[in-house]
């Protein structure tokens, strides 16, 4: 017996004792497909990036119809929708089917049990045309009857009208690894046919109403370059500090007339409203116009982040926006009059005005930019790290089957980097990324929902940044939504999820576990399964509270460490031009250093150590050498630890000269 038929017998022998059973990964049957995941990987891929193995025994109880599965991450990012190649196991145990399908949940939910059967027969028929040589190998052109998986209920029942082509397997005669090996090379090379055919691709999207906004960029369009070289759009008014803390249009007039007296001559009403629609009332997705003057547009954006406050900035209040097409609109030409020259208008209330705007800027695709192509494939992605491929390959997994992970380290060991990689891996879409730093006084009112003033100051109850990014996902089945939150242990997290927490958990997504909200009870609101949750901690902040077990128990914790020791590391200093010497000299003394830490576990410890990142390259410097390396230390590292040994100068200035010696 060779391998491949040795662990599928461990899988027969095993599966329907393990499924009588409590569920767990300790078990038999669940070690074997295990194993043949790695057996896959490791011999059937050929070190093809756009393919992965998957398989799937249930999730917190065990399937009728265990799986294992090759996708293409163009055509299916999850077995719920599209194309993939798919060996189904019979309930009994008795062989199982080799085949190409597709993914039977998201269509059955999106369509209903008629209509997914035949959206699923379509586009079966599709791809068939494309794979008509498969009939001419021992492989079977499938049809519902011919499958049979003998379950006796649940998703079992309906995976016949979605498999195109199979090839049965008995227990009784499996094939060698040699047979199997070659099987799956003619299913890749038919499944490619079907790839590039993007067949399941013309899905009905439904989009939410737009809002479309104007925006003057400064005075006579003085920021526009900016604006269209960093993809944002911002205002100035930054005396008022973070916008997020004013509970109305009044509460920003009271404070612009204490702060900016000089101008105060007049009533600040129109100032104080462009402050709060721009921090409270636009909306991802919404269309935004630059202006110039009264009498010029210059292009037109999609809104792509909530509201950011970067203190550093001149112009603090800010919203990222992904450009759609850049050229001019002569207002006055083509609308007969000018506008008004106020600094931000919706002008959702002028939809003659927002046509003819649209009809400009959408009617032509010449001038459409294209937005920067997020890197799909691992290779590319970690192109500018030395971050381990399989480290990658473990986080996407487990995030997969968890929903929820957090990435816990001290600071500088790349959490939030290596976070938003496994964002773009999975979204393949930067507008399908959140981002949110937590705090301590983060509420359940802007996370969840909450009572708010909109612009006539009456109060209404609105959506949290949490509620829409989930409305988002449910609104897009068929793709990846990723939300980073940052801080994610300052936050009471019990208290700004709320009744969501429990729904949060992996087996309580889905519209089958709705619940009622406590301020919108007619809503059946729920988790979507496409929704994925990377949290970020850092070990080294003296402020936090001890992680509550609500939090541990619905995430599945990875901690990041230093990476000086890393022969990688070295290599990546080198490839990014630092000096040898001063590659030598950052390895040898952050390493003491973190020695140092790391054994004072009385005031420190492991979680304080210094990461790798504060000394990963920024630009395209020549050469980083000695002066790149005591800035860091003096500017950074050094502050950091006088924190950490605020009562011991002597430690301090011990470390310091060791540090720049």
């Amino acid at each position: 017996m060779n391998e491949f038929q040795g662990i599928v017998q461990n899988i027969f022998d095993n599966y329907s004792k393990d499924y009588e059973g409590p569920f767990g990964s300790d078990k038999p049957s669940y070690k074997a497909f295990y194993k043949l995941q790695t057996w896959l990987s490791e011999n059937a891929l050929h070190n093809r990036e756009d393919l992965n193995i998957r398989f799937s025994v249930g999730k917190g109880n065990w399937t009728q119809v265990p799986w294992f599965a090759i996708l293409n991450s163009k055509e299916a990012s999850d077995t719920r929708n599209g194309f993939y190649i798919v060996a189904l196991f019979q309930h009994t145990m008795e062989g199982f089917y080799l085949s190409i399908g597709q993914g039977v949940t998201g269509p059955y939910e999106r369509y209903g049990n008629k209509g997914g059967t035949e959206y699923l027969l379509e586009k079966k028929g599709e791809a068939t045309k494309e794979i008509n040589n498969l009939a001419d190998s021992s492989f079977e052109i499938s049809s519902s009857e011919n499958i049979d998986l003998k379950a006796t209920g649940g998703v079992g029942l309906k995976y016949g009208p979605g498999i195109c082509v199979h090839k049965y397997f008995s227990k009784n005669n499996l094939p060698s690894d040699k047979d199997i090996l070659k099987d799956i090379d003619f299913l890749v090379a038919a499944y490619d046919k079907i790839v590039e055919k993007n067949i399941s691709s013309n899905l009905i999207k439904r989009r939410s109403k737009k809002n479309s906004w104007v925006l003057s960029p400064g005075r006579n369009a003085e920021f526009w370059d900016n604006y269209k070289s960093e993809n944002i759009i911002n205002i100035g008014w930054s005396k008022l500090g973070n916008l997020s803390k004013y509970n109305s249009k009044k509460d920003i007039t009271q404070k612009i007339k204490e702060v900016y007296r000089e101008n105060n001559e007049s009533e600040p009403t129109n100032q104080a409203l462009t402050c709060y629609e721009f921090a409270k009332e636009i909306n991802v997705g919404d269309y935004v116009y630059a202006k110039q003057g009264s009498s010029k547009l210059l292009g037109v954006g999609e809104i792509t982040s909530d509201y950011i406050y970067d203190k550093t900035k001149s112009h603090p209040h800010i919203r990222k926006v992904k450009w759609l097409n850049i050229k001019d609109f002569d207002i006055k030409d083509k609308l007969g009059h000018k506008i008004a020259l106020k600094t931000l208008t919706n002008f959702t209330q002028y939809p003659d005005t927002v046509k003819k705007f649209e009809e400009f800027y959408f009617g032509d695709k010449q001038n459409i930019v294209k937005s920067k192509p997020i890197a799909t494939n691992i290779e590319s992605l970690l192109s500018d790290t030395f971050f381990s491929h399989k480290k990658f390959l473990d986080l996407i997994s487990s995030l997969e089957d968890y929903k929820n992970i957090i990435i816990q380290g001290a600071p500088g060991v790349g959490k939030t980097f290596i976070a938003r990689k496994i964002a773009q891996h999975l979204t393949q879409n930067e507008n399908n990324i959140q981002s949110l730093v937590l705090h301590e006084n983060y509420s359940y009112e802007e996370f969840i929902m909450g009572i708010r003033p909109n612009k006539e100051g009456k109060f209404l109850i609105s959506g949290g940044v949490f509620y829409n990014f989930c409305h988002r996902a449910i609104q897009s089945p068929n793709n990846k939504f990723v939300l980073l939150l940052d801080e994610i242990n300052r936050a009471n997290i019990s208290k700004i999820f709320g009744e969501l927490l429990v729904l949060i958990e992996n087996d309580k997504r889905g519209k089958e576990n709705s619940i009622k909200l406590i301020y919108k009870s007619d809503e059946d609101f729920y988790l979507p399964k496409n929704l994925y949750v990377i949290g970020l901690m850092n070990t080294a902040d003296r402020s936090l509270k001890v992680v509550d077990y609500a939090l541990r128990r619905r995430f599945k914790f990875f901690t990041f460490e230093p990476e000086f020791e890393n022969p990688e590391f070295k290599n990546f200093l080198k490839r990014n031009n630092v000096n040898s010497n001063t590659a030598d000299k950052i390895i040898r003394n952050l390493t003491v250093l973190n020695q140092k830490i790391s054994d004072d576990s009385f005031d420190l410890g492991a979680g304080y150590c210094i990461g790798h990142s504060f000394f990963c390259p920024q630009g395209n410097k020549e050469s980083y050498e000695n002066d790149w390396y005591e800035e860091i230390i003096k500017n950074q590292i050094i502050p950091l630890i006088e924190e950490y040994y605020f009562d011991k100068p002597d430690t301090i200035e011990e470390i310091s000269e060791d540090l720049l010696s």
